[in-house]
């Protein structure tokens, strides 16, 4: 399975909503996808309700992707799953809270 990521624009800002894998395997094509963030302006949200996987390297990825963001004084969202076997995992490893 891949990594499906679509980008919406409106004017409240940027949205990258994923879904399949968010993981190592993909990490290549996530990085390249969310380093396009880094030349737009405005609010940046990456949405991963869909993802259907995700490893330590997607968390990694997403962290350092919203941190980018805030050393440029952006606002950068990340949505995680809130329920599912993702969510429950993020939520009880105290993952969730990084976010």
């Amino acid at each position: 399975m891949n990594t499906n990521m679509t980008i919406e624009r409106d004017e409240d800002g940027t949205r990258i909503i994923c879904s399949g894998e968010f993981n190592a395997a993909r990490a290549i094509a996530i990085e390249q996808l969310l380093g396009q963030s880094m030349t737009r302006r405005g609010q940046e949200t990456l949405v991963l309700t869909h993802v259907t996987t995700m490893d330590i390297t997607g968390i990694r990825l997403a962290y350092a992707w919203r941190r980018a963001l805030e050393l440029q004084n952006r606002n950068a969202k990340v949505v995680l799953p809130a329920s599912g076997v993702i969510g429950n995992l993020l939520e009880r490893t105290g993952i969730a809270k990084l976010f």
